[in-house]
């Protein structure tokens, strides 16, 4: 009987890793799904690029952080050309080269919010590392390491994640099939 109860044990383990390897694997896709619909959806001036470059999707398995992807590497978006503008000290003009055309660009500084003057990218993934899930379950949670997101949906109305937002239960509806 011992014997037994050590095959089914040893049975039911490998199914488990079956099953955890094509949910996550699934919800992998939608993550990638998902970055891909907010490159696309995008309706904002990339001035440096990190609010498109800092989107990124953590993947949470039982508590833990698992996998982290991101917009840059699924999407095979280049750098940034600089790490985040800031409000700072003084009145002026700073210029930028811009993420778009690779032209320098005049940016009034009284027209900055302040950030704390890391890549976008640095903010999400740290972001990604400190947040807390339930302790078992996979989990996924999408971000933007920019200060500026905030600003760009609240105050000008332009979309940055909330139509990925909407769209991620029909994104999560059309990738998950009946396993083989």
């Amino acid at each position: 009987m011992g014997d037994n109860a050590k095959v089914l044990e040893e049975g039911k383990k490998k199914m488990r890793n079956i099953i955890d390897e094509y949910l996550l694997d699934r919800i992998t896709e939608i993550g990638i799904r998902l970055l891909q619909d907010g490159v696309v959806s995008a309706k904002y001036h990339n001035v440096t690029g990190n609010t498109l470059t800092s989107l990124a999707v953590g993947i949470y398995y039982r508590g833990k952080l698992s996998r982290i992807i991101t917009a840059v590497v699924t999407q095979g978006l280049k750098n940034p050309t600089r790490p985040k503008l800031s409000r700072g000290d003084g009145i002026g003009v700073i210029m930028v080269q811009s993420y778009e055309s690779g032209k320098f660009i005049p940016i009034k500084k009284y027209n900055l919010i302040g950030t704390n003057g890391e890549y976008g990218l640095t903010t999400s993934v740290d972001f990604l590392k400190a947040y807390k899930t339930p302790n078992d379950g996979i989990g996924l949670v999408m971000c933007t390491g920019t200060e500026y997101s905030n600003y760009l949906e609240s105050k000008k109305g332009l979309n940055v994640l909330s139509d990925t937002f909407d769209y991620a239960e029909s994104i999560a509806k059309m990738t998950f099939k009946p396993m083989k």
